[in-house]
């Protein structure tokens, strides 16, 4: 009986709500009505993609029937519900199905991207209680948006959630921000930390695990029910046991669930819909709900809407008497013209005509007649005239005047002729009625042509602004529609609807038939990737060391050839010394510090689950290690942008921040830091110390020291450093927000850069914004080198096959360059690890060969203008003084060229590519920005005033900060369109100096380049979140306002500064480029004024068996 009553009421609801309209609750009721008539208790599995919840359900029913993978496969939601039978249904939509036939047929649809609603999956087991439905939810953070979308379809429709992490991303934002959305919707929750088989107690305790994540619970004000740890591996620290047990015990307490459910859902609805109509209303009305006001803003726009539309009919004089002759007929036409008396005159009048009037007498009968004729004619004329008066003269006046035609009345005359010059030949009652139409129609013709006629000679006051009336009509049609809504508001408040009715026995059987749909219903949407297009192929070098050395030894026993071999000698010298720089980035506990101290074979950076790096880390070959700390303007930065007001120093920011109440999340680890440790470092600031490892270790991977610190150089003795630099990143989207800042410092001089992806969390949105900035500074040709960690987590090698081939497809799909290894750094530290000394070699290796690559294109460069040299010396000899004076003239031409060498020669090609980008820019900002405020505010977050009054510092620091990155990623194109220019330009020139004999070239190096940015004002942000809270949302309207919001934000950049800050930006990467050719380009200039002596027998002797040599070493 319960249930239906809740149905009733839940039908009841439904009718109502469909008379406005709102699609979005109205779904939410019918899985709400399904989810009452089928009696299910529903516990939903919700967080990250692949957190282990599928494996984890699979666990729990002793039975493998989800599909489970490290890579996103959940694409809908799954129902799995405990029944006494065994099928499996996809719905397209609430009442139409796709009846699946196997286990191995739902996996293969559940990792497609496939138009289905949800998938229910009716399982016989003893394990849970019939009805009872184990929901599993795609993940929340995958670069699918269609997951999250399904998984919020879902959410509100949960008795009981366990929200699931994986053991080393707890900590993660997204994780965060989701567990504060549930929290704010009522519905009871405990948190899984899964894959707990995964800690290991060397790196940190248990208890100092368990702790810090309730620290940062309590932080951001989450109060789980309980927290479990969990595996589908053993694991002393797993408590399946406990879990299951739980659950047992919140199927026990079914009803009282029930009882919650019906409650808060009702409640809900209730709410959302007031919420709805309120957002409706006031983006109808101008946030006016009033009834009578908006009746009255109705009444003003059509007066508004008629008269301008009768200005504008005045301004065209065809239209103009068209509206005219039209309002006249209908004047004429509706008007009362012949009353009592005038109908009685004109038949008196008829009878005269015919002899038809008695009692004249005998004499003088003509004459009476003519006489009574006359009197009629005058008293007919009279009343007419008053009637034409008032019905038809008052009317055209009024309708001049109402088009600001103003001038001399309008006065029509009545003529007699009207009704002298007809036919009298009878005076009966059907004559009078035809007579008096026919006049009726005679008056409005002449009417007409006398009111066209008469308007010239009025004069057009202008009222009005006779521009498009569009937009009145518009306004007008969305008031109509609010006044619309505000009835039904107060309907609604009322709860009237509780007296509609409803023919259940109808609602119920339609409920209860679900239709079968053949499978072509469901189509894939998703497009299929590409293929391994933009895989990298492994770099080679061409130089042949051995026969560079043969050269050289030729070239060093020639007198004449002693500058050439100098210049060959210096240059593989360096080749050979040859350092390199390699960058590993990733998110935070992929696993960078692990795979860094597996690849110099020692435990030299601290490891944990939780966030660890918190600054940059250099490590190199020497035997002392330092700290570079920060600056304390630095700093001061950070604490203006949490308190919102600017002083002179830390210490009376830090008295700000004491009093401060509601830091931002993401700013409390700073804010901790700062008041207890400032102190500790304050005489530190700016300055570079030399610490131990260990210290090093202890403050850069704790936060509340580590925010002090600039960059950390730790010096180790060991043979990988001895060819390389290597440097640990701050991972791209840690809580600490800034990891993030710090991150994007190092890249510009990395000539291998390592992205660390974590085998069971592989791809998310903060990757593949990370890596797009990334190859926006590296450019196109540069490949990304991914490092696939914790494979030893595989359950087997199909697994690895599989993430693998997600990662190079999603890779290929941003068209990213890339090379991908798989390795688990873990177990390579423990020796066991088969595949790491592979990547570790091959990695050395190409790393060895990118680093060198810049000075072996010079030496292949100096290789052929060597030969030229010496072919052109043999040809001088050969032809005589032609050739020499060939060679002077080029030389002559090339040094007043080099005279005036300057990279700025591209610029014109640079300046046209950044009109082009900055074409697009608003509007390309705009939909970004508003992307990311989709993410950051929740429909929970717009009600919650505690979020809106102390959200703008956290949301503006983001945004700003994302920004930035999307500006720099933008506008790096310049920088590569400047580079290929530039190579175009600087082959160019080489071919010349070839021509003029001249060994040397002129070398090219990439410039430097600066990253935009930018500061948003925080007002801008305070209003924007003010405008966005006005009053609670529907999430159709959140979506409206936030893009509202993100035009605001695009709209408060100076754009003319950014655009100065590009061109300063541009200026500064050609002066660069100037200046680290200059070296080049001096010995080039020297060269050209070098005397070009013509060759003797012996020279050219010499040359022949020299260029023979050279050629046979370079195998020509």
């Amino acid at each position: 009986m319960e249930s239906n009553d809740t149905l009733l009421t839940l039908y009841k609801i439904r009718k109502e709500i469909q008379k406005s309209n709102n699609l979005e609750l109205l779904n939410q009721i019918n899985h709400t009505i399904k989810k009452t008539f089928e009696d299910l208790f529903v516990i939903s599995f919700i967080g990250h993609f692949s957190a282990g919840k599928s494996s984890m359900i699979n666990h729990l029913l002793g039975e493998d029937i989800l599909p489970s993978s490290p890579i996103p496969t959940t694409t809908k939601t799954v129902q799995v519900e405990m029944s006494d039978i065994d099928d499996i249904e996809a719905f397209i939509d609430l009442n139409h199905y796709v009846e699946i036939n196997s286990i191995d047929e739902l996996k293969t649809i559940n990792k497609t991207d496939v138009d289905i609603e949800y998938i229910k999956l009716r399982h016989q087991t003893d394990r849970f209680n019939l009805k009872t439905v184990f929901q599993d939810t795609p993940g929340v953070d995958s670069t699918t948006r269609a997951h999250e979308e399904s998984t919020n379809t879902f959410l509100l429709g949960s008795d009981y959630i366990f929200f699931t992490v994986e053991y080393n991303h707890v900590e993660s934002e997204t994780n965060l921000k989701m567990l504060k959305e549930i929290e704010n919707l009522n519905i009871p929750y405990s948190l899984i930390i899964n894959q707990i088989d995964k800690h290991n107690e060397e790196e940190i305790t248990y208890h100092t695990f368990i702790n810090r994540v309730k620290t940062t619970l309590k932080n951001w004000d989450i109060t789980p029910e309980n927290i479990y740890t969990t595996s589908i591996f053993d694991s002393v620290y797993r408590q399946n046991d406990k879990l299951i047990e739980d659950i047992k015990s919140l199927e026990s307490k079914k009803q009282s669930f029930k009882e919650l459910y019906r409650t808060r859902i009702i409640q809900n609805i209730e709410e959302e819909h007031l919420n709805y109509l309120d957002d409706q209303i006031e983006m109808n009305s101008a946030q006016d709900k009033k009834r009578d006001a908006v009746v009255s803003q109705i009444d003003y726009l059509n007066e508004q809407i008629n008269d301008n539309e009768k200005e504008s009919i005045v301004q065209d004089t065809e239209k103009l008497d068209d509206y005219i002759k039209q309002t006249v007929k209908s004047i004429v036409t509706n008007s009362y013209l012949y009353p009592y008396d005038v109908k009685t005159k004109i038949e008196q009048f008829f009878k005269i005509e015919n002899n038809e009037v008695p009692n004249l007498g005998f004499f003088g009968k003509k004459k009476k007649r003519a006489e009574m004729r006359k009197n009629t004619l005058s008293e007919l004329k009279t009343e007419i005239q008053k009637t034409i008066d008032t019905e038809i003269n008052t009317q055209v006046n009024l309708m001049f005047k109402d088009l600001s035609l103003v001038g001399n009345y309008f006065n029509f005359k009545w003529d007699d002729r009207y009704i002298t010059e007809t036919d009298t030949s009878e005076s009966n009652d059907k004559f009078v009625k035809l007579y008096m139409d026919n006049l009726k129609q005679q008056l409005s013709r002449d009417i007409q042509n006398d009111a066209v006629y008469f308007k010239s000679n009025l004069t057009h006051e202008t009222h009005t602004d006779s521009n498009d009336v569009a937009p009145l009509i518009e306004e007008r049609t969305k008031l109509e529609y609010a006044l619309k809504l505000i009835d039904l508001k107060e309907v609604f408040k009322s709860e009237s609807y509780k007296n509609l009715y409803i023919h259940m026995d109808d609602e119920l059987k339609q409920l209860s038939e679900s239709i079968e749909v053949p499978m072509e219903e469901i189509e894939e949407s998703n497009e299929v990737l590409s293929k391994n297009e933009f895989l990298a192929e492994e770099s080679l070098s061409n130089l042949n060391t051995e026969n560079l050395e043969n050269i050289i030894q030729e070239l060093k026993k020639l007198p004449r050839y002693q500058d050439a071999y100098g210049l060959f000698y210096d240059k593989f010298e360096r080749f050979k010394d040859n350092h390199g720089n390699l960058s590993v980035f990733g998110g935070f506990s992929a696993g960078k510090s692990t795979f860094i101290n597996a690849l110099v074979d020692s435990d030299v950076l601290t490891t944990s689950p939780n966030p660890t790096t918190a600054s940059i880390t250099e490590l190199s070959n020497d035997s002392h290690s330092y700290i570079r700390f920060k600056t304390e303007d630095v700093l001061l930065k950070t604490c203006v942008a949490v308190t919102g007001k600017q002083t002179d120093s830390i210490e009376s920011q830090i008295k700000l921040l004491k009093s401060k109440k509601d830091i931002p999340e993401v700013f409390k680890p700073f804010v901790k830091g700062l008041i207890e440790n400032f102190r500790e470092y304050n005489d530190k600031l700016g300055q570079k110390i030399e610490y131990s490892n260990e210290q090093i270790d202890f403050i850069t991977s704790n936060d509340e020291h580590a925010l002090y610190v600039q960059k950390a150089y730790i010096g180790l003795n060991n043979e990988i450093l001895n060819q390389v630099t290597i440097v640990d990143s701050p991972g791209i989207n840690s809580i600490n927000q800034r990891h993030t800042n710090e991150t994007i410092n190092i890249i510009e001089n990395s000539d291998m850069i390592i992205y660390v992806a974590y085998f069971n969390h592989i791809f998310t949105r903060s990757d593949e914004q990370f890596l797009k900035y990334l190859q926006s500074v590296k450019g196109q040709r540069f490949a990304i080198t991914v490092v696939i960690n914790a494979i030893d987590l595989r359950k087997n090698d199909q697994e690895l096959y599989d993430v693998v081939e997600y990662m190079s497809n999603t890779l290929n799909a941003l068209e990213i360059k890339h090379r991908i290894y798989p390795v688990s750094s873990r177990e390579a530290r423990r020796g066991e690890e088969p595949y790491f000394e592979k990547a570790k070699v091959e990695l050395m290796e190409q790393l060895e060969i990118e680093s060198s690559q810049m000075i072996e294109a010079s030496i292949n460069e100096n290789l052929k203008h060597l030969v030229q040299r010496i072919q052109s010396n043999i040809t001088q000899f050969e032809e005589g003084e032609s050739h020499l004076e060939n060679t002077i003239r080029v030389r002559k031409e090339m040094q007043t060229e080099m005279d005036h060498f300057t990279a700025k020669k591209v610029l014109n090609e640079v300046n046209v590519e950044k009109e082009n980008l900055f074409s697009f820019l608003r509007r390309q900002l705009e939909l970004k920005i508003y992307d990311q405020l989709t993410t950051m505010i929740t429909i929970n977050e717009a009600k919650d005033k505690s979020f809106i009054k102390n959200g703008a510092v956290e949301i503006k620091e983001h945004i700003n900060h994302f920004l930035n990155i999307e500006l720099s990623t933008i506008f790096n194109v310049l920088y590569r369109t400047a580079y290929r220019a530039l190579e175009v330009l600087y082959q160019t020139e080489n071919t010349r100096l070839m021509e003029a004999n001249i060994l040397s070239d002129l070398m090219l190096h990439d410039g430097q380049k600066n990253q935009l940015s930018i500061t948003l004002e925080e007002t801008t942000f305070k209003n924007g979140l003010t405008n966005v809270s006005k009053k609670n949302k529907t999430a159709r309207i959140l979506k409206e306002e936030l893009l509202i919001f993100s035009e605001r934000v695009v709209s408060s950049i100076d754009f003319e500064s950014l655009k100065a800050q590009v061109d300063e930006n541009i200026d500064d990467f050609l002066n660069s480029v100037d200046e680290k050719s200059n070296d080049s380009l001096t010995q080039i200039i020297n060269e050209l004024q070098e005397e070009v002596k013509p060759l003797n027998e012996s020279d050219y002797k010499e040359d022949q068996e020299l260029l023979s040599k050279i050629k046979q070493n370079l195998g020509a």
